[in-house]
């Protein structure tokens, strides 16, 4: 924990983006908790008291501070306070999966985007390529869907690149580029 505040005070910017590592570090140990709590059997009280302290603190620090938890940008308004509203939203979520898992709805493409989530952080990572699509609109809500379809939709595209590439592969396209030429 003494080294999530070290990489959190925005005292200095560490190489290779340590001090954002360094940050991630309550997100992780929260994450490690969830995977011992069962949720299947309190969802519903889970799943409400996190969306309660999910809008009641994010709407604290983001009139408060007039931001949000942002990594990448290396935000963190009112320090650890912040953690709280990521937190929830991962709890909420993590109801949310289970109501749905239960109901049956949606779940294909909600396993497929678990499956692939890697594939859609690559796509994530990318906003600052054609991050002038969302950060035109001055309304907060505009930004955040701009951000939602576009990434979806480079997600997409990555994954037709990846299935191309794996039928070119089936092919034997490449075996003759790998091949090593006689002397």
């Amino acid at each position: 924990m003494v080294c999530s505040v070290l990489g959190i005070c925005n005292l200095r910017f560490l190489p290779f983006s340590f001090d954002i590592v360094l940050a991630i570090l309550p997100l992780l140990a929260f994450g490690n908790y969830l995977k011992k709590v069962d949720l299947t059997k309190k969802w519903f009280l889970y799943g409400f008291a996190a969306m309660g302290i999910w809008a009641v603190s994010f709407l604290y620090i983001f009139f408060a501070a007039d931001s949000y938890l942002e990594l990448a940008d290396r935000k963190y308004p009112l320090l650890h306070l912040c953690f709280l509203p990521a937190a929830a939203g991962v709890l909420f979520f993590c109801c949310l999966s289970v109501v749905l898992a239960k109901l049956g709805f949606m779940m294909k493409p909600l396993i497929y985007v678990g499956r692939y989530s890697m594939h859609f952080f690559w796509a994530h990572i990318m906003d600052s390529l054609y991050s002038f699509f969302w950060e035109s609109p001055d309304s907060l809500l505009y930004k955040m869907l701009f951000r939602l379809i576009i990434d979806t939709a480079l997600f997409i595209f990555i994954r037709l690149l990846i299935w191309l590439w794996g039928i070119l592969a089936k092919k034997n396209t490449f075996k003759n580029l790998l091949r090593k030429r006689p002397a």
